[in-house]
């Protein structure tokens, strides 16, 4: 009988506790306190977000082998494309220095009951990522030009060589382009120039990866300029 009661309450505990955790997410998603970069994975509905996003991971999906993977998304903003690998039945980790955005993921994670992804906002230094946990996939989408802008390039190139050190498989990159307009960090990148993809090749070479492959372009959510999506073995 006991047990019973108990049990009740717990149910009713978790189904309050999700009640909550969806008012939390619309009020989020509705007052625009994130950056809104990406979509909701487990919504189906179509706006610019949602096909660039899934573009992007269709070219990174088709580029993986067909089994559970551990993944770590370095900058994952609200997880999409954590939540997306995590499917495949991997342990995902997803890393993001907006409070707001990993809020919303861990949010979306226990609205979905989703058990194999996890995140955590932290301000990620290129010194800390080589004492990680090694991991199969790792992302670094959209975030490489945020580190030149902001330390330098020798500082973004040292960040990708310690992703090295804790990537046994596959790496997936992304940057901004010195070719989009509007954005205040395109002038920074021109040492990319005159041929950016070969630029980018020869940085992940010598970051230590021995194969690199162009898997697609695609427009970024800011931007209308194709950016170069790349996959880096070792």
């Amino acid at each position: 009988m006991m047990n019973n009661l108990i049990g009740y309450i717990n149910a009713a505990i978790n189904r309050c506790t999700i009640i909550l955790l969806k008012i939390r997410y619309f009020l989020q998603i509705k007052l625009r306190l994130t950056k809104m970069y990406q979509p909701n994975p487990f919504d189906d509905y179509s706006d610019y977000n949602t096909r660039v996003c899934r573009e992007r991971f269709s070219f990174i999906d088709k580029s993986l082998p067909n089994k559970p993977l551990s993944c770590l998304d370095i900058g994952c903003n609200e997880g999409y494309f954590v939540f997306k690998l995590a499917k495949r039945g991997g342990f995902c980790v997803g890393i993001d220095s907006g409070r707001n955005e990993i809020m919303v993921a861990n949010s979306i994670k226990a609205i979905n009951n989703v058990d194999n992804a996890v995140f955590s906002n932290l301000h990620l230094k290129a010194d800390d990522v080589k004492n990680y946990p090694v991991f199969e996939v790792i992302l670094f989408l959209s975030v490489f030009h945020h580190l030149v802008k902001n330390n330098g390039l020798d500082y973004a190139k040292l960040f990708v060589k310690n992703i090295f050190l804790i990537n046994s498989k596959y790496f997936i990159f992304e940057t901004g382009q010195p070719n989009e307009e509007g954005v205040s960090w395109a002038s920074k990148l021109n040492f990319m120039l005159p041929d950016i993809d070969n630029w980018i090749k020869n940085m992940l070479i010598e970051s230590g990866y021995k194969k690199i492959t162009l898997i697609g372009k695609n427009k970024s959510i800011r931007s209308t300029t194709q950016r170069s999506l790349f996959l880096a073995e070792k």
